[in-house]
């Protein structure tokens, strides 16, 4: 087995610069470079394409989603693992103590301002699911406080009802 672990654009400690270069990008430029370094670890010998897994929780989780929906790469399978799939609600119902955290706003936008809603449920995975065809397993806590069970929930019922393969537990 291979794991790769991707320093995407917007990862911390890597400084502001790079930090900065995942700003509103987390659908985009960032799931770009999850593919890419997927694709130098086939180019480099250490990945069999025909045989490669996407997997991850919460932001990692979301990218599970992203990569699946995006098609990059010709995933074989995805966990995901408490992954966000629709950004606007994970915002709103974090926990008080989270709410504070001005970086979220600016990373994935602001649900009260219209615009950026939109843009927001335009960047999740849930507006999207309907192109994810790889089979699933998809994991979620029932007391989850930052992702709420809700977006699993969500995506496991639009694949069952598209008859893609996904297991829940």
């Amino acid at each position: 087995y291979a794991v790769l672990t991707v320093n995407y654009r917007g990862s911390w400690g890597y400084g502001r610069e790079h930090m900065m270069a995942g700003r509103l990008e987390s659908f985009g430029k960032v799931q770009k470079d999850i593919a890419e370094a997927a694709q130098w670890a086939v180019q480099q010998g250490i990945a069999d394409p025909q045989r490669m897994g996407v997997m991850g929780g919460s932001f990692g989780g979301f990218s599970v989603l992203a990569q699946l929906v995006h098609k990059k790469q010709d995933w074989k399978c995805g966990v995901n693992i408490v992954g966000v799939a629709n950004w606007a609600r994970v915002i709103e119902n974090w926990p008080p103590f989270w709410r504070n955290r001005h970086m979220f706003e600016a990373f994935y936008g602001d649900p009260k301002v219209p615009e950026q809603r939109a843009r927001m449920l335009q960047d999740s995975p849930i507006s999207h699911v309907d192109r994810i065809t790889a089979p699933m397993l998809v994991i979620h806590g029932a007391n989850d406080i930052r992702v709420l069970r809700q977006d699993s929930d969500e995506v496991v019922t639009a694949l069952r009802k598209l008859g893609r393969p996904v297991d829940y537990l």
